[in-house]
């Protein structure tokens, strides 16, 4: 399996839970859903994709997991 399908399957299963906003963008453009807890209330990156969803804390990320089940 090439290195590329196998990034495919990964994010279709997969969540990354980022602390940068950069990071959650950037695996929100590979496909991955992301959930970015912004503790710190940072604006949002400018790169023209975003996290599926942010919070300001970690229970915010269970809320989102919930959500989705």
């Amino acid at each position: 399996m090439r290195w590329g399908e196998r990034i495919r399957r990964s994010s279709r299963t997969d969540r990354v839970q980022a602390r940068g906003g950069w990071d959650a963008a950037g695996a929100s453009g590979q496909g991955f859903r992301t959930f970015w807890v912004n503790r710190i209330d940072s604006p949002a990156e400018r790169l023209g994709v975003d996290p599926k969803g942010s919070g300001a804390e970690l229970n915010d990320l269970v809320e989102f997991i919930d959500q989705r089940r």
